[in-house]
Parts: C-alpha cells; sequence; structure tokens
C-alpha cells in the first residue's frame, strides 16, 4: 500500500516535470540547439548521471555487503537496446515538432499515446471494444478543436504532424517498457538502472551518429550558446525530465497497472498547456481550452476503471491486455 501511495505521488510530480520539459525545450530551440543536438546532450547527461547512481550504489552495496551486481544481463541489454531505438524515434519527433508547434499543443498531441494504447491492444487483439472507440473518437474531435478546424484560423502545423507520430512511438515504448517490467516483477531479470542505462546510451549513441554525420550546417554548437540559461534547461532536460522520470517509469510499472498509470499520465497535457499559457508561448484560446478538456476527458475515459483505480490492492502481474 506504501509502494502505491508513492507510485501516485511519483506520477504526479513526472506529469508536472514533463509538462515543464516542454517549455525547457522550446527554450533551448530559440537558442539555436538543432533536434538532434538537444537529443544527444540530453540522453547523454541523462546517462551519466544514472552512472553515478549505479556507481554509488555499487559502492554501499558492497559496504552493506549485499549481492546487487553492475554486470549488464543479455535481457537488459536486448531489451534496453530495443526500448531504446523506439526512444530515439519518439524524441525525434517531439523535439523536431517543437521547432514548428507550441508547447502546448506539443505536450496535448504527445499525450495521445494514452489513447493509441488501448486502440493498438485492440486491433492486436483483434477484439471490437467500445471504449477505446470511444476515447479515440473524443481525442480526434479534440485535435480538430485544438487546430482551429472549425474557424477560419486553421492551424495544424507538420510540427501537430510530428507530435502525433511522437504518440504512436511512445504508444510503442510504453508497451515495451510495461512487458520487461512485468517480466522483472516475474523472472528478476532486469533491474530498472541498467535497463534504464541502456535505453540512454542507445538513444544518445544513435543521436550523435546522426548528428555528426548530418550533411548540413544545422547540427552547429558553439560555445556562445551555452549561456546560464541554456545550461540550466540542459541540466534539467537530462536529469530531472529525462534520467529520473524514466528511471522512476520502469519502477512504477513494476508495482502499479498500465491502468491506473494511464490515467494519471493524462495530467500531462493539463501541465504542458497551463506552462505554455504562462510563459506565454501561447495565446489564450477558447479553442485551445476546450480542445485540452477533451483530450483529457477522451485520455480519462481511455484508461480510466474505477474498480481499479480505487482498489487497495495493486496486482503487479497486470499488462495492458488484461487492464483493457
Amino acid at each position: 500500500m506504501r509502494n502505491l501511495r508513492f507510485a501516485y505521488i511519483n506520477v504526479i510530480l513526472q506529469c508536472t516535470i514533463y509538462g515543464m520539459s516542454f517549455i525547457i525545450l522550446k527554450i533551448l530551440i530559440d537558442a539555436g540547439f538543432s533536434p538532434f543536438v538537444i537529443i544527444t546532450l540530453r540522453f547523454t547527461i541523462g546517462y551519466l548521471f544514472l552512472l553515478f547512481i549505479q556507481i554509488t550504489k555499487s559502492r554501499l552495496n558492497k559496504v552493506n555487503e549485499t549481492s546487487y551486481s553492475t554486470n549488464f544481463t543479455k535481457a537488459e541489454i536486448l531489451s534496453g537496446i530495443l526500448a531504446g531505438i523506439i526512444l530515439f524515434f519518439s524524441y525525434t519527433f517531439q523535439t523536431t515538432a517543437g521547432e514548428t508547434t507550441t508547447p502546448a499543443k506539443n505536450g496535448l498531441y504527445t499525450d495521445l499515446f494514452i489513447i493509441f494504447t488501448p486502440i493498438a491492444s485492440m486491433i492486436i487483439s483483434r477484439r471490437l471494444k467500445i471504449k477505446p472507440l470511444v476515447s479515440g473518437i473524443l481525442a480526434f474531435i479534440g485535435v480538430l478543436i485544438v487546430s482551429d478546424v472549425f474557424s477560419d484560423n486553421r492551424s495544424f502545423m507538420i510540427g501537430d504532424l510530428f507530435s502525433v507520430l511522437c504518440a504512436l512511438s511512445f504508444t510503442l515504448h510504453f508497451i515495451v517498457v510495461e512487458k520487461n517490467a512485468t517480466l522483472n516483477s516475474n523472472l528478476r531479470q532486469i533491474d530498472p538502472l541498467n535497463f534504464t542505462m541502456i535505453q540512454f546510451m542507445t538513444v544518445a549513441m544513435i543521436s550523435l551518429i546522426v548528428m555528426v554525420f548530418n550533411i548540413d550546417n544545422t547540427n552547429t554548437v558553439t560555445l556562445e550558446m551555452f549561456d546560464p540559461t541554456v545550461i540550466i534547461a540542459i541540466m534539467f532536460l537530462g536529469i530531472t525530465s529525462t534520467a529520473l522520470t524514466y528511471f522512476a517509469q520502469f519502477k512504477i510499472q513494476n508495482d502499479m497497472s498500465a491502468n491506473k498509470i494511464s490515467f494519471l499520465y493524462s495530467f500531462e497535457a493539463v501541465f504542458a498547456t497551463s506552462f505554455s499559457l504562462i510563459f506565454g508561448y501561447d495565446s489564450f484560446k477558447w479553442t485551445l481550452i476546450i480542445g485540452a478538456l477533451v483530450l483529457v476527458f477522451a485520455t480519462v475515459i481511455s484508461s480510466l476503471n474505477l474498480k481499479a483505480l480505487f482498489s487497495h490492492r495493486c496486482n503487479k502481474t497486470d499488462n495492458i491486455k488484461n487492464d483493457l
């Protein structure tokens, strides 16, 4: 029960941090950083931070004579690389979207992954389910409202499309992490810290390769670009919004069902929209507010299971198919 309460608090904190990350991302893009430079810096810093935690943890455990090992298992390597490849595409779409769309829209459309997950499950299982269909229709309506397609100021841009593609990638990543978290709870073959480190290493290496072999000059980085605000923004993305949140995600999915997590993650869109309005990246429009509410409502319908949500017991072996 204590772990479950901690998981609820942890997810809400993640939503707040993740909502703020869209603002940070916009700051770095406006400072002249290209998407692949941002991704490389973000995940390299995240990896180094987790490596520091791993080394510290290993030394403490040696003092306490525990059985913790810093060696990567085959399951950790294979699953971590797979999740890292998917994560690379997710953040490529999301960071590229930040160049041409607002933080609010980026956050709202990215949050569609919570709706896409049950729809994907329905397609895979080939079983018609009402809840995913209703939430999918509502989500589509919400996107139309946010994009102002019902007015003369249509504003669905290429960046919005990249955000939707990001949501699709996050759907696949969420399923991969869920399955590995379930495997971990059953077989104890995957250490969350090792799994997350391999993910980050994979993303950073792929992004660095793409950045180095890019034929244009969009990935140029100079020392003048690293003012105090930029340094703080990069460290926030690398440590707080990447290392801590993804490590916590694996831990949470080991203790809480996907149903409950998806419901709580729906508030990411609320925080992203709120921060975007507060910092002036979006102007107040009723279409944005109403569309955001429709998207959040669709997300809640997609993931809400009252019996599971208010249950005092947490079945660690729940998976996405069982929840939906």
